[in-house]
């Protein structure tokens, strides 16, 4: 990763290509961590283990997001 770049590859064909996540359009929205996917489901905290600091960011107003791609649970202060 340089300066927000990063070398991703299409699971259907393979191909790599580099992008840029710092748009502007990007940059507002959640993504996952993992795979970058921005397909996000909501996850409920009742049914997972979840660890103090996530609780602490959900408690100062974090959103709880799933991908739908990797199935990865995660928390960010973007919207969807």
């Amino acid at each position: 990763m340089l300066f927000g770049s990063y070398q991703l590859h299409c699971l259907e064909c393979s191909h790599r290509f580099w992008t840029n996540i710092f748009l502007v359009s990007k940059v507002l929205h959640a993504k996952c961590p993992k795979c970058l996917g921005m397909k996000l489901d909501r996850w409920d905290p009742k049914h997972y283990h979840v660890p103090r600091w996530k609780t602490l960011l959900i408690s100062l107003g974090a959103h709880r997001y799933r991908c739908t791609r990797c199935r990865f649970n995660f928390v960010s202060f973007r919207l969807p």
